[in-house]
């Protein structure tokens, strides 16, 4: 039984994981994976894990990780062992997390981490496709991969992730600050990118099409891009929900290069009622719940910004007064509130008898 199991904040193997364990240092008892897909801050993953990584420490604070990606993560998901666990809790096996930033306008990867005796079972391919799906969805995101294994560069590869792509292809105030990450010769890093121009722009009429795309009208790229005939293209209306869409640029942001490429291979095939219904399965999937990890983070920025105001602006806490006492003597609120007080009422009553 292999007792040397885990390891620190600097790489160094430990010996505080204290379940059985055959004799290649893989869990005895079958793993019981799990992925609740809850959101955990950065101060709930140090503790979480702290049975397995005791020293771990916050990101933002780790000299391992170069400067632009040293910083702590606006959220993570974490995979649990509900069948080998640590004083009756399930043991966290792996993470994967992500911040926005803000100042750039792009997500950045926080690492995907899986604990070594639990590498090998697809647990950090699961949550790396989840973060994409959930929480990066049609944003821009970019990494830095310090795993340059050839299984894990195809892995992200297959995800509809540039490798190595020029870093001009970043926002522009980003630049430098990758430029420097990926040329550190103390911390070699390959530059990933997501949603954003790259090996899946290697097609040069794709790439011009997609160009046009983005700069385009609802009737352009149905008649240009994708080349329907001007009278079928007459028949084929928009929706509501689209038209608003393109009237406030957004539906542009809905369509990935996957999404894009499905749609001509529909227009190629005659399938204009098909194209239109993928068209507004793609508008609604996204125009409803766009990039939750975005809203998450604006809110709670907005939310502290606002607490801030209040502690230190009189005009502020008073303006916020005035709003409340116009929203309380609205009739419906009236009612909503007073009815909950006689429920307040009526159960407490209930209570004391």
């Amino acid at each position: 039984m292999k007792k040397e199991l885990g390891y620190d904040a600097s790489g160094k193997q430990t010996n505080y994981l204290p379940i059985p364990t055959d004799d290649e240092g893989k869990p005895a008892n079958p793993p019981d994976i799990r992925f609740d897909f809850k959101v955990y801050s950065e101060e709930q993953m140090i503790e979480i894990f702290k049975v397995v990584n005791p020293k771990r420490k916050p990101r933002a604070e780790m000299e391992f990780f170069p400067d632009l990606t040293r910083v702590n993560a606006d959220g993570y998901y974490i995979a649990f062992d509900h069948n080998n666990t640590i004083g009756g809790k399930p043991l966290p096996v792996g993470r994967a997390g992500w911040k926005w930033l803000r100042k750039h306008k792009i997500f950045l990867t926080t690492g995907i981490k899986v604990i070594p005796m639990y590498r090998g079972m697809g647990i950090g391919e699961r949550l790396w496709k989840e973060r994409d799906r959930v929480i990066f969805r049609v944003a821009p995101a970019v990494g830095f991969l310090s795993n340059f294994s050839p299984g894990w560069i195809n892995f992200v590869r297959s995800q509809y992730w540039n490798i190595e792509p020029p870093v001009s292809t970043l926002p522009p105030s980003l630049v430098a600050e990758a430029e420097k990450t990926i040329t550190d010769p103390n911390k070699p890093r390959k530059m990933i990118t997501y949603n954003l121009p790259g090996e899946i722009y290697g097609d040069e009429p794709m790439r011009k099409a997609w160009g046009i795309l983005k700069k385009s009208q609802f009737s352009t790229f149905l008649i240009e891009i994708f080349g329907i005939p001007r009278k079928v293209a007459s028949n084929l209306n928009p929706s509501r929900s689209i038209q608003t869409a393109i009237s406030n640029g957004r539906l542009i942001e809905f369509i990935t290069q996957e999404d894009f490429a499905r749609l001509m291979l529909l227009v190629e095939r005659g399938q204009y009622t098909d194209f239109m219904r993928e068209l507004e399965r793609i508008n609604n999937n996204y125009s409803r719940d766009l990039l939750p990890g975005v809203r998450e983070t604006e809110n709670r920025i907005k939310a502290e910004r606002a607490r801030e105001r209040r502690r230190t602006d009189p005009s502020f806490r008073e303006a916020e007064k005035r709003r409340r006492d116009k929203y309380r003597k609205k009739p419906e609120v009236r009612e909503r509130d007073n009815r909950k007080a006689r429920e307040r009422y009526r159960r407490k009553k209930e209570e004391s008898q």
